[in-house]
């Protein structure tokens, strides 16, 4: 899988399902452990059936089928071991236990010997191990080897024959039909991983288009507003130095509102990520948070072992994002915490605050560009959109929780450094 899912999604499979995950990865790679495993089932349920078959009817050449299958238990202890190419390895592994199960059933009526539907279960295992390729070639081998067992002579039928033949077929599919059940389910877990993950890519993607949109609005606008607002900053200071009071006051309110405007467009920019692409750099959590928040007098800055935990990433846009997230705090609560912990392969700062908290819509919505809880021009709702564009371009991201009356907690995740 690509990084792009993880968004990464390699990352989908950190949890692909035990039953097939580890067969192929969806990338043709072969994991032997599993080969071995299913090897180890179907070799105990061959010798559950010679023994049980030889204790109820008898007959049946017993020895040399109990030494085919310690060859088969030898092959699988070391299977392991063999040099090489897992793939190649597999696929020789694969071929024995065709031949060694086309030697089984000759020596235990041939074609008339209903538990020839394992060659069935010998493809499925070659169709989630092989290559395509290999699989189709490795199906043509299995169904040249069960047409080898017509040519044997075939014993005479008669009627209890028969109803031993329908049981033991009836046993073949209770041996085959849950490991192909598993094996099918487990594929359709991948897939609707791999889905889910393509979704989420697919989701980032729009939010770093729509980011990139407002960084180009945001340009957009200073270019086009620069000039005039410059055109106005120089009538301004012109009338600033006229002798009567009232014209300058009317100046000093121009001026003001000049400068007002070009913090909003600054503002703007930082906002919608204008700053763009920042390169890595790879520090400690602690001097992270300390240099993104100073000494700043309304925060608290608790200090743990996760500190020292490294975490590669954009610092500059990293630190932007953390200023936002402390500045929203305090401006809902008048004081906030901040911490660091550790979650599994990431690393996390979280912002307190005892402020009133959010509802559960106003949460849902909290992060929607343009959206804010605030007076008008108090804001322009792009802060927390902004730091959660941010943590998701350094691989992480960021979680919102709150309680009404209690306070909210922004939880910045960055993936630890390796």
């Amino acid at each position: 899988m690509a990084r792009g899912a993880r968004a990464r999604c390699d990352t989908l499979p950190h949890a692909a399902p035990r039953s097939v995950g580890y067969v192929a990865r969806m990338t043709g790679e072969v994991d032997l452990r599993w080969l071995v495993r299913s090897r180890w089932v179907l070799i105990g349920v061959a010798a559950a059936l010679v023994i049980g078959l030889h204790l109820a009817l008898g007959g049946l050449p017993w020895a040399p089928m109990l030494g085919l299958l310690g060859v088969a238990c030898l092959s699988n202890a070391v299977l392991p071991r063999i040099p090489g190419s897992p793939t190649r390895v597999a696929t020789a592994a694969l071929a024995f236990d065709v031949v060694g199960l086309t030697v089984f059933l000759a020596l235990s009526g041939g074609a008339n010997n209903p538990f020839a539907f394992l060659y069935l279960l010998e493809a499925t295992i070659a169709a989630l191990v092989l290559p395509r390729g290999a699989t189709w070639a490795f199906v043509v081998a299995v169904g040249a080897a069960y047409a080898s067992l017509f040519a044997l002579p075939s014993p005479p039928h008669d009627h209890a024959a028969m109803q031993r033949h329908l049981a033991g077929m009836w046993l073949a599919y209770a041996v085959c039909g849950p490991f192909v059940a598993i094996a099918v389910h487990g594929l359709r877990r991948i897939a609707a991983q791999a889905d889910a993950a393509r979704l989420a890519a697919e989701q980032a993607r729009h939010r770093s288009e729509r980011l990139a949109s407002l960084a180009t609005l945001a340009a957009g606008a200073a270019h086009e507003i620069a000039t005039p607002l410059g055109t106005i900053a120089v009538v301004a200071g012109e009338l600033a130095r006229s002798s009567d009071a009232s014209t300058r006051d009317d100046a000093a309110l121009l001026l003001r509102e000049v400068e007002r405007c070009r913090s909003v467009l600054q503002q703007l920019a930082a906002d919608a990520g204008a700053a763009g692409a920042d390169a890595t750099r790879t520090l400690t959590l602690g001097d992270l948070v300390r240099d993104a928040l100073g000494e700043a007098p309304a925060l608290t800055i608790e200090q743990g072992p996760a500190d020292r935990e490294r975490v590669t990433c954009p610092e500059r846009l990293v630190a932007q994002a953390l200023r936002r997230l402390t500045t929203n705090a305090v401006q809902a609560a008048g004081s906030a915490v901040v911490r660091t912990r550790i979650d599994g392969d990431r690393a996390c700062i979280e912002v307190v605050d005892r402020g009133p908290g959010m509802d559960a819509a106003t949460l849902a919505r909290a992060g929607e560009p343009f959206f804010s809880t605030r007076t008008e021009g108090e804001g322009m709702g792009l802060g927390l959109y902004f730091a959660r564009a941010v943590a998701e371009h350094a691989g992480g991201s960021l979680v919102l929780e709150s309680v009404p009356g209690v306070g909210t907690t922004a939880i910045l995740c960055l993936p630890r450094s390796t």
